[in-house]
């Protein structure tokens, strides 16, 4: 057989670009579980046809890997086995209940995990968290290269790859995806420093004037001539900072990632009374964004 290497990737003849915008379809009122999304797994079932099932309820086992539960992505009633050549599983298709298609399932529609404690992520240990993810069906989620097959429990990878975005010709962008949720935790921040503040200092407003130099200034006042001033040391933590011209050397921009994200881990570990909303960002900003 001739060996044939290819210098160059291939072009898709497509014009234009996919529209990238989120649209609100209608509620999903079944679900399935396809059995050609597991290559090479045999299942040995757990319901049959008629039967109601929770969320997370085991629907099937693998049995060439004893112990890899795959469970109901959503409760209600299997009302159909999909079977192919000689008896090979094709699908299994959930008519979703009630409270799953309105998004808010009653508390016996979701099974429930003897592995979970409720305690926090990073204070389980390796086996707690390999035990949670088999029991709770999430385990399938996983991959073994080369053959994209879900691994056995019982192996230790030696790296694991999260991939984060989508690089499929035509993927739509992650930021489009994440648009609603940036939007929302940026309306609960601006909500909360300006509630905070209002308890703190009173009614406040934004005072523009141009200093001795002639530049335009904006403070947060008080009054036509008065500068609100910070709470003081009994005053509510608020911090409200947008930056958008903060000039670094790479070294610079890599120290300051690096401290952010070590006091983000020191405080984000703790377990007070009180819930904080907290939103960092830095990324270096390209020449054509620029004003």
């Amino acid at each position: 057989m001739a060996l044939h290497k290819i210098e160059k990737g291939l072009d898709l003849p497509i014009s234009g670009k996919p529209i990238q915008v989120v649209r609100h379809a209608s509620s999903c009122t079944r679900v399935a579980v396809m059995a050609d999304d597991f290559p090479g797994m045999k299942p040995r079932m757990h319901v049959e046809e008629g039967q109601t099932v929770k969320r997370g309820q085991v629907l099937f086992e693998d049995r060439k890997q004893p112990g890899v539960f795959h469970t109901a992505p959503g409760a209600g009633r299997v009302i159909a086995i999909h079977r192919g050549e000689k008896r090979a599983l094709q699908s299994i298709v959930i008519d979703l209940s009630d409270g799953e298609r309105q998004g808010d399932p009653a508390e016996d529609e979701i099974a429930s995990f003897e592995s979970y404690t409720g305690a926090a992520p990073e204070s389980l240990s390796r086996d707690q968290i390999r035990e949670l993810l088999v029991e709770s069906g999430l385990w399938t989620a996983l991959r073994q290269r080369p053959y994209s097959k879900v691994p056995s429990p019982q192996t230790e990878p030696a790296g694991i790859f999260i991939t984060a975005t989508d690089t499929h010709p035509l993927a739509p962008l992650p930021e489009v995806a994440l648009a609603d949720r940036e939007a929302w935790v940026s309306t609960l921040l601006r909500r909360s420093v300006v509630r905070a503040r209002r308890e703190a200092i009173g009614i406040w407003g934004t005072r523009i004037y141009r200093d001795d130099r002639g530049r335009v200034q904006v403070q947060m006042a008080v009054g036509p001539d008065a500068d609100a001033q910070p709470p003081g040391r009994d005053g509510p933590a608020v911090l409200s900072a947008w930056r958008d011209a903060i000039e670094l050397d790479y070294p610079d921009a890599k120290a300051l990632q690096r401290e952010l994200v070590e006091l983000l881990a020191r405080y984000q570990s703790k377990r007070g009374a009180q819930r904080y909303v907290l939103h960092l960002g830095l990324a270096p900003v390209a020449p054509e964004d620029v004003a």
